[in-house]
């Protein structure tokens, strides 16, 4: 069948939140970017401010689809590291009243 599955559970956490924080840091790098091309903006004309403008809606866009996956995959890592936790908890409470049983009955 299935091999062993271990698991880092403070290092699943502790990625989940170095993720979250490079969501955090696309962001806002992103929104710098913006607000500098919004500000120039004014001094475009013709087609240029059409591509231009048309170009910054698809950044918003990709900017938004990748902020959102990021963020995503943070909860996803997080709530897994939880999950890990808690079985491991329930595991070892099973164990150490199999145990306990096992002395019980020994005695």
């Amino acid at each position: 069948m299935g091999g062993v599955l271990k698991v880092d559970i403070e290092g699943l956490a502790a990625g989940s939140s170095k993720v979250a924080e490079q969501s955090t840091a696309l962001a806002a790098a992103h929104g710098q970017s913006v607000s500098a091309v919004t500000g120039a903006q004014s001094g475009w004309v013709g087609f240029s401010a059409q591509a231009l403008s048309s170009l910054t809606d698809h950044w918003n866009a990709l900017a938004g689809k990748h902020t959102a996956a990021l963020d995503h995959q943070a909860t996803s890592m997080d709530t897994s590291a939880k999950m890990f936790s808690y079985m491991e908890e329930r595991n070892s409470q099973k164990l150490t009243a199999v145990g306990e049983q096992a002395d019980a009955s020994t005695m």
